[in-house]
């Protein structure tokens, strides 16, 4: 017998962001910005054109069919037509309250259901499922070079024969690692809140981190029971499940007062802008998304704010002669309103090898699975960015967002450019690796 969606009053959800289709003046600024739009010249898939097919569906001259959900699926959530709205337009509201109609209309799809199902259970269960995916990841891939990924063996849905396959490690971060990490002397204790891809893909990002605000007399305890950000649910429209992970986190977090540390843009954009509107006033919760949303820092922005650039500086050592370059992930740069601190850290640590990157904060055709379901799009969309990236001569690429890094280095294999990855974090920490004490 099959089980009909839970249904709420009819396209409630869309009624719900009348008032934001209704600022668009249909100027068509948001074209020039969208990276979408931009490779694919479709007027449906710019801004506009979304904000006039949502305005049908909801005047009842349209429905919504299997067509309109392909033109809402089809964006990013990068958040430069938000940006460069003159007219304040949040078109992130929309693209995401049409998803979770489309959700109550159609109920999610099979996959989205057992990913999301995936993200709720306890971590240790997690972390099994994720070691017997590390085993089993060498049955379908050959392994590679650790910055080359995996390299599949047979032909496999929606893997490209040369795309970069990041390798799950077989014990995660936080299992690995003690909740506890303190320094003698300490003067300041923070909370990291690690995401899903530094725990089972970038352990050494999460690494990075607790030496550097180590050697900074900062204690790091690392939350044992903190889940998933909820970010893959919330943008497919599954409110559900983002609430249900949203409160384990925020019961976590709660546990104490201190200071909260990202290192993923996603994450951070999750307990600092979503978090909070997940939740009316009324809810008990939405005082604790508030406190975590007041108490959490991208891992520039606190080592900038809190511990100081001329601090930072007495512990380096010389820089490589290397050039380096920058890469703004959406969710931070957009979405945090956190630029200037990653690149002040680069330029404290490397000086004149920093060189800027042209449209340094053009979306580089991640969007978590946007790149799965658009592979041609966000390859389009990729290579512009690599093109960037390669015009200033660099020979290694920073970056604040592990989904970014895995993008760029794709977008690096396919291009055959021998170029460097990494987390911000993780040349601040090279380049204090060897410092020992502070400078006289």
């Amino acid at each position: 017998m099959n089980k009909t969606p839970k249904k709420i009053p009819p396209i409630d959800y869309l009624q719900n962001i009348a008032s934001e289709l209704e600022k668009c003046a249909q100027c068509g600024e948001c074209r020039s910005v969208c990276p979408v739009f931009d490779s694919l010249k479709w007027e449906k898939f710019s801004a506009r054109g979304k904000v006039a097919l949502t305005r049908s569906i909801l005047s009842g001259q349209l429905a919504l069919t299997p067509a309109y959900e392909q033109v809402v699926q089809n964006c990013l959530l990068c958040l430069a037509c938000v940006e460069n709205c003159s007219s304040g337009v949040r078109m992130d509201r929309i693209i995401l309250a049409a998803r979770n109609q489309l959700i109550v209309e159609n109920g999610l799809p099979l996959f989205k259901r057992m990913l999301h199902q995936l993200l709720l259970m306890k971590h240790e269960l997690l972390d099994v499922i994720a070691r017997g995916g590390s085993i089993s990841q060498h049955l379908l891939f050959k392994r590679l070079p650790r910055e080359s990924g995996l390299k599949r063996r047979f032909p496999l849905p929606l893997l490209e024969k040369e795309r970069y396959v990041p390798a799950l490690v077989y014990r995660s971060f936080r299992s690995r690692m003690p909740e506890e990490n303190r320094v003698s002397g300490a003067k300041n204790t923070v909370r990291f809140f690690t995401g899903c891809l530094v725990n089972y893909v970038f352990p050494g990002i999460g690494t990075s981190l607790v030496k550097v605000l180590n050697v900074f007399k900062t204690d790091v305890v690392i939350p044992k029971h903190q889940h998933c950000c909820g970010a893959p649910a919330e943008v497919g429209g599954d409110l559900d499940t983002t609430r249900a992970l949203a409160r384990k986190n925020l019961d976590t977090l709660c546990e104490s007062s201190h200071d909260i540390i990202t290192v993923c843009a996603s994450g951070g954009y999750m307990l600092k802008k979503i978090y909070p509107d997940l939740f009316a006033p009324k809810d008990p919760y939405y005082l604790k998304a508030v406190s975590v949303a007041s108490r959490t820092y991208d891992i520039s922005e606190y080592l900038v704010k809190k511990i100081g650039t001329h601090e930072i500086k007495k512990y380096l050592m010389q820089p490589p002669a290397k050039v380096i370059t920058y890469h703004d992930p959406c969710h931070l740069a957009r979405g945090q309103g956190i630029t200037q601190e990653p690149r002040r850290l680069l330029q404290t640590a490397f000086g004149n090898f920093y060189r800027e990157m042209p449209m340094a904060d053009r979306c580089c055709g991640s969007g978590g699975t946007y790149g799965l379901a658009h592979r041609q799009t966000s390859v389009n969309i990729l290579s512009k960015k690599i093109e960037s990236m390669l015009s200033t001569g660099a020979h290694m690429v920073a970056t604040s967002c592990p989904g970014c890094m895995i993008q760029l280095k794709d977008g690096l294999k396919h291009h055959g450019k021998d170029r460097s990855v990494f987390h911000v974090i993780e040349l601040i920490e090279r380049q204090l690796s060897h410092a020992g004490n502070p400078k006289a």
